[in-house]
């Protein structure tokens, strides 16, 4: 949400979480907070559902929801490729990559290692 007073705009840190709208403190509570309920809204799920409120915020966050998305990619989360994929406008991995989930993940750590944004796999 933007706000302006006296010609000066501020950009407030808001999501809309649980059909609440919520302020945060930052960039990273927010992305953690909507990473939260769209990981709530997939238990036991067979198939990941990219069609949610919560992953589509987090997608509109841009460019600065890249590390984010990087670090859970590290911790073995697959599911943010998709995001990451839409926020960078670009694709890491090749299609010869395509259903081998270690590689493709590991081209999008190579690409956030070389971007600056993250530094490599862990097992965290």
């Amino acid at each position: 949400m933007t706000t302006e007073t006296l010609g000066r705009v501020s950009h407030d840190v808001f999501a809309l979480v649980d059909g609440k709208t919520v302020s945060f403190e930052n960039e990273e509570e927010k992305f953690e907070a909507l990473a939260q309920a769209w990981s709530n809204e997939q238990p036991g799920a067979s198939i990941v559902d990219y069609d949610s409120a919560a992953y589509h915020q987090i997608i509109g966050m841009g460019w600065p929801a890249l590390p984010f998305l990087l670090n859970r990619l590290r911790m073995g989360e697959g599911h943010w490729v998709y995001a990451l994929t839409c926020v960078a406008g670009q694709q890491a991995h090749t299609d010869e990559m395509e259903g081998d989930a270690d590689r493709v993940i590991e081209a999008w750590l190579d690409w956030g290692k070389k971007a600056g944004l993250c530094y490599g796999r862990t097992t965290e």
